[in-house]
């Protein structure tokens, strides 16, 4: 693991990382909303998070939590998967708790998960993915 001057944190390069929860999700839209994405990392951690919509990247490596629009309107979204690979390092001394909260809104009715795990160690890596399938 390496310092990287650009990161709030060490660099994930080179860290193996524990799979951890998988979440999948049909999410209901609605015909001309505007669906936004938003990732939030507790427990004071440090993550990268890199978002697809098929085979189109929306977010490349996102550093922390942050939130998107996604690129299309509700029915325009429909049958499209959009799938959110997210690493988190255990960073914080007082907790190896790490753990990310999707939500997605816009839609029918907004969705939040909290996914949650604890590393055996500190500076260990949990890869979290959640697929959301647009219906």
């Amino acid at each position: 693991m390496k310092e990287n001057k650009d990161s709030i944190g060490p660099s994930l390069d080179n860290k193996v990382a524990r799979t951890g929860t998988n979440l999948t999700k049909m999410y209901r839209v609605s015909t001309s909303s505007i669906v936004k994405l938003s990732v939030t990392i507790g427990y004071g951690q440090s993550s990268i998070t890199t978002v697809y919509l098929e085979n189109d990247k929306l977010v490349n490596e996102k550093k922390n939590s942050f939130e998107i629009v996604l690129p299309y309107t509700g029915m325009e979204l429909k049958g499209k998967t959009l799938f959110c690979s997210t690493m988190v390092m255990d960073m914080s001394p007082e907790s190896n708790k790490i753990g990310v909260t999707y939500v997605i809104s816009g839609g029918k009715e907004d969705y939040h998960q909290m996914l949650w795990e604890s590393v055996d160690k500190d500076r260990g890596v949990i890869h979290f993915i959640a697929n959301f399938l647009f219906i």
